[in-house]
């Protein structure tokens, strides 16, 4: 057979086509696939996918950013005859919608039932829905084909995974839901055998995609000091509480890491509290950030907006607070209800989601009514505060903490800079696009009959989260 596995491009109102993560798991799923079958693999956010006449499965990666896109495809593709089967995030947590595009979904990992969907297929019996038994032991998960990705996604790092899940769970987060609150491991003999396939291939950066690379500190420091006499360079994801550990965080800058992904959401205790992560303390943010900042390690900071403890003074005092801490980078989100999560329940049952076309929720877009702010004012903010934080005065007062690696600190602040531009640019568009869809919401729930409440209510019972 020849099969068509697929990362549809995720529309983030600025266009983020061409850095998105390298879709990993397609390539596990590859290199899963018997031998007699020919895989191909696309990553929509690095090349537009065309169609083709020569396709016996179409397999796509949903995310809920990417849902809208995975249905056009599939859509064409069924129209042709062809089988598709969706896996990822969205198909787990959504799976009634889900499968009124597709032929068969495939909920929670992917790895145990793959094959046994190939072997159905070719049989003629393929199920509609697709389950894993059990978690997958992580030394169970091959090596992906890294030469079917493309290496132009994650700036032509080589993504590489050693765990799985996180133990917190934030309230507006699928990664627990998804994973059912587990965190594994892969062997750290196994990481090392990839690194070192790797360097053969002439490969030296490395971006490790587990949500939390160092929420066990045992694990990290171990894999940590295998890593240092191979002299990589990685970057990874993790959370602010390494900083307790300064032995883990001095580890990591031996082994090569020169930057991290933390979530620091906001800097409100109050705001922490309700979204589920009281271990963020902005009491001792400023003693954390320095532990970063001693050991050369540039923190991305996640922040987001939208909160309801948020006001809109939120926006000039986040940026102000980056800037005075002298954080290397910032990914600004706006606060996005994902089904499965604490806040799409809260927001769905207050009948606050004004919007349901799930390209919009890619965290760029605003796609309910906001508290103490309109969502425009939302979205205005929000990309008030990327232009501001990457400006040239706010870089040059954040560079000389972050340079241990300048040109890596000036090469993706010039990035960020430059989306954040664009972004400025087209936000009179988003802005008017916010507002009527907001409006037209509104509208139409006043103009109501009776019978079409009554509907609506049944509608709203309906929750995907559930």
């Amino acid at each position: 057979m020849n099969i068509d596995l697929i990362a549809p491009v995720m529309d983030a109102g600025a266009g983020s086509r061409g850095r998105q993560i390298t879709p990993l798991g397609l390539g596990v799923l590859a290199s899963l696939t018997p031998p007699e079958h020919n895989i191909r693999l696309f990553d929509e956010n690095v090349e537009p996918y065309q169609y083709r006449d020569d396709v016996d499965l179409v397999g796509l990666s949903v995310m809920t950013a990417r849902a809208t896109r995975a249905y056009a495809i599939a859509d064409e593709y069924r129209r042709r005859g062809v089988p598709v089967v969706f896996g990822g995030s969205h198909p787990t947590l959504v799976p009634d919608e889900s499968m009124r595009y597709a032929d068969s979904i495939v909920m929670g990992e992917a790895e145990l039932t793959w094959p046994q969907l190939l072997k159905d297929l070719e049989k003629g019996q393929m199920q509609q829905v697709y389950q894993s038994p059990r978690w997958v032991d992580m030394d169970e998960v091959p090596i992906p084909k890294r030469e079917l990705l493309s290496s132009r996604a994650t700036f032509g790092a080589t993504s590489i995974q050693a765990t799985r899940g996180c133990p917190f769970d934030c309230n507006f987060c699928t990664v627990t839901k998804f994973f059912g609150g587990s965190y594994r491991y892969r062997s750290i003999d196994l990481v090392i055998k990839e690194v070192e396939q790797e360097l053969e291939r002439g490969k030296k950066t490395f971006f490790f995609v587990d949500d939390n690379i160092i929420a066990n500190r045992r694990y990290a420091k171990q894999l940590f000091e295998r890593l240092i006499p191979y002299k990589i360079k990685w970057g990874g994801q993790a959370s602010i509480t390494a900083a307790k550990d300064p032995e883990v965080l001095k580890l990591a800058a031996e082994s090569g890491c020169m930057a991290l992904f933390i979530g620091i959401e906001s800097i409100s205790k109050e705001t922490l509290h309700n979204a589920h992560k009281d271990f963020n303390k902005p009491e001792n943010y400023a003693e954390n950030f320095q532990k970063y900042h001693d050991n050369g390690i540039t923190i991305l900071a996640g922040i987001i907006f939208g909160f309801d403890t948020d006001d809109e003074s939120v926006f000039e005092r986040t940026v102000d607070f980056l800037v005075k801490h002298k954080i290397g980078l910032a990914n600004f989100g706006i606060l996005t209800p994902l089904p499965g999560t604490e806040v799409y329940t809260l927001l769905h049952e207050e009948n606050r989601i004004f919007e349901r076309d799930w390209s919009k929720y890619s965290a760029s877009q605003v796609v309910f009514y906001p508290k103490q702010m309109s969502p425009e004012r939302l979205k205005e903010g929000h990309v008030w505060a990327k232009k501001e934080f990457y400006s040239l005065s706010s870089l040059a007062q954040r560079y000389w903490a972050n340079r241990s690696h300048p040109f890596f600190f000036l090469g993706m602040n010039y990035y960020f800079h430059w989306n954040a531009k664009r972004a400025y640019q087209g936000m009179g568009q988003d802005i008017e696009e916010t507002r009527q869809a907001a409006e037209a919401e509104l509208a139409r729930r006043a103009n109501m009959s009776d019978e079409e409440r009554v509907v609506q209510t049944l509608v709203d019972n309906c929750n995907p989260s559930d």
